[in-house]
């Protein structure tokens, strides 16, 4: 029987690579609000000071460097090091110029690159065309990346997303050149940020929860990764003197002073927040440091939020591992990326940053758009995909917005204080730049009111002291400059300041040895050197008074 010839034929569905180029564009296209943005935070010593971007040093030593420019052996290296990284920031001004658009530019077309490659994952491993369709186009608009994506330093995370899933990709093929390459891809995400580890534990999940056929060549292959692991940690170990990172600075992880057990609760915590961050990602921060979360009091919504999450996840891996192992998948590493991130399992490098889910929320993406699909076959389908619209235009919405508060680091500042007006890094940082503005009493206030949040803080009391030097309050700027003391600044300009300010009370052997504590820090300014001889000059003369 013949189809009659007015009867329309049903629409062709496109074809998988148009989508994967359409959500590319998306991703990339959403992200160029920020082509006219500045370097924000870190960039300045990552990208614009450090000197093997610059041609201050040879390419060749790139690995003597840590992310922040500082030379291996060097006091004050934090533990950051991502040679692959510095060295595609140091090709990339040596092709465009230094123009901070450049990099922009590239953080973009990268993102779109990430998406491109969770769809083509999800749709791999069987999710569908819709629901990897769905899977890319929320991982395309969400704010939480925008952490990544506006600042250039976050080209780290997409880089070792990029090669991450790329060895994903290749570890499902079995023949020799695959093999091959998988390894080459983790070694690369591993040197372009550590946060790549994940991919270990993703691995041995993938071949789990798929059901891969055990064999020696299986085997052999997790042996190469791990020994590709092992080889890295060591070249890192040698250049940073050590692996823990940022793991005893309590700027980046205030949990580390805290009990095992404060730990962990704090960490379920976490997974709360970023439960709330996933579906409404309002807040603005840089890094969970001093006071952005508190550690008490443990018990409230969040931490059961996070409790069921985690349970959850737990769950849906068990239940789906036979009907859908590609989604169980997805459960398993985003129950890894929340453990880690969020310090559950032990405690990492930081407390909690957003940019660290970027890998981990491809998983998640998938694992939500099978969540939209299932919820659709039980409840109205109409309703269901104009819920999943309405939210990811708001997402769309708010991350083409977010680029304008990441144009420079007043812009950051002041839209992290406006989501987050109790956190004391954000008001010490704006109070800075209102310290640099002039606006004498605003800088005080909001100064003020970090010390008053955490007590603690040691930038918050140096930018107090800096505040009522300039207003001739001095005995009030030595209080606050001890209280300083009593902490680390982590702030050259601070330091420099105190020492300046016991020249100026004539108390040049105090001054000398807060010079000396800067030297140690490797924190040594430009007017250091006129301090130090200063100081000299006034203790021959006469000495402390």
């Amino acid at each position: 029987m013949q189809p009659d010839a007015t009867t329309p034929a049903p629409p062709t569905p496109p074809a998988p690579r148009t989508v994967g180029a359409l959500l590319a564009a998306l991703a990339t296209g959403l992200h160029l609000g920020a082509l006219g943005n500045g370097y924000v935070i870190d960039d300045h010593a990552v990208i614009e000071a450090h000197p093997v971007v610059t041609g201050a040093v040879s390419w060749t030593r790139v690995f003597e460097y840590d992310a922040f420019g500082v030379a291996r052996g060097t006091p004050g290296m934090v533990g950051a090091w991502r040679p692959l990284q510095t060295l595609l920031f140091a090709v990339e001004r040596a092709v465009f110029g230094p123009s901070p658009a450049v990099v922009h530019a590239i953080n973009a077309l990268l993102h779109g690159a990430v998406t491109a490659m969770v769809f083509a994952l999800t749709l791999g491993a069987g999710a569908g065309l819709r629901v990897a369709a769905l899977a890319g186009a929320l991982f395309a608009v969400h704010t939480l990346h925008t952490d990544a994506v506006y600042a250039g330093v976050g080209q780290a995370e997409l880089t070792s997303a990029l090669f991450a899933l790329a060895a994903l990709a290749l570890h499902t093929r079995d023949d020799g050149r695959s093999r091959v390459g998988a390894a080459l891809a983790f070694a690369a995400a591993l040197l372009s940020k550590e946060s790549a580890v994940l991919l270990l534990p993703t691995l041995v999940a993938h071949d789990l929860v798929m059901r891969r056929p055990r064999s020696f060549v299986l085997y052999a292959r997790h042996a190469v990764y791990a020994a590709t692991f092992a080889a890295v940690l060591a070249a890192r170990a040698y250049t940073c003197g050590g692996v823990q990172g940022f793991l005893d600075d309590a700027v980046m992880n205030p949990l580390r002073a805290e009990p095992w057990w404060l730990q962990r609760i704090t960490g379920v915590r976490l997974v709360g927040h970023a439960l709330t961050q996933f579906v409404a990602p309002v807040e603005l921060q840089h890094l969970y440091g001093p006071g952005v979360f508190a550690t008490r009091p443990w018990l409230d919504v969040k931490l059961v939020a996070g409790a069921l999450t985690l349970a959850g996840l737990g769950v849906v891996a068990w239940r789906l591992r036979r009907e859908r192992p590609w989604a169980s998948l997805c459960a398993v590493v985003t129950l890894l990326t929340l453990g880690a991130v969020c310090s559950v399992e032990a405690n990492y490098s930081v407390m909690y940053a957003e940019r660290l889910l970027y890998f981990g929320s491809a998983f998640t993406a998938a694992l939500t758009a099978y969540g939209f699909s299932r919820l659709a076959t039980r409840v109205s389908p109409r309703a269901v995909s104009a819920l999943a619209a309405v939210w990811m235009l708001s997402l769309a919405a708010l991350t083409a917005a977010r680029a304008a508060d990441w144009h420079d680091d007043e812009s950051f500042w002041t839209a992290s204080v406006e989501t987050s007006p109790d956190a004391p890094v954000g008001l010490t940082a704006l109070g800075v730049f209102k310290l640099r503005d002039g606006d004498l009493r605003a800088a005080l206030a909001l100064c003020t009111a970090a010390t008053q949040r955490k007590g603690d803080y040691a930038r918050a009391w140096g930018c107090s002291a800096m505040v009522r030097a300039r207003i001739g309050d001095l005995d009030g700027a030595e209080r606050d400059f001890q209280r300083m003391a009593q902490g680390d600044p982590d702030n050259a300009g601070f330091e420099a300041n105190y020492a300046r300010l016991l020249l100026m009370r004539g108390r040049p052997a105090d001054a000398l040895a807060r010079l000396a504590l800067m030297r140690r820090r490797a924190r040594w300014t430009r007017d250091a050197d006129a301090l130090e001889a200063a100081a000299r000059q006034q203790l021959a003369a006469g000495g402390n008074r």
